[in-house]
């Protein structure tokens, strides 16, 4: 993918690019207010954060691959 697409999408507002409002709440309560602050982290920390569950893990997951973005993904 383009660089500057991706970087497009990973600093987007997280309320503007259609996750759930369980993943708005999550990042929001964390003052998480783009994809590029998650981006940097390895999913186990993701998964480690204060709100966040498997649901919203996969929601993450999944909206990283339709981007093409599938490579950000840190085990």
């Amino acid at each position: 993918m383009n660089e500057l697409l991706t970087a497009e999408v990973l600093q987007r507002p997280i309320a503007e690019i259609g996750m759930s409002k369980e993943f708005e709440t999550a990042t929001e309560t964390l003052r998480i207010r783009t994809l590029s602050q998650l981006a940097t982290k390895p999913i186990s920390e993701v998964e480690a954060l204060p709100g966040f569950n498997l649901l919203l893990i996969h929601e993450y997951i999944s909206f990283l691959e339709s981007q093409c973005l599938g490579e950000l993904i840190k085990p």
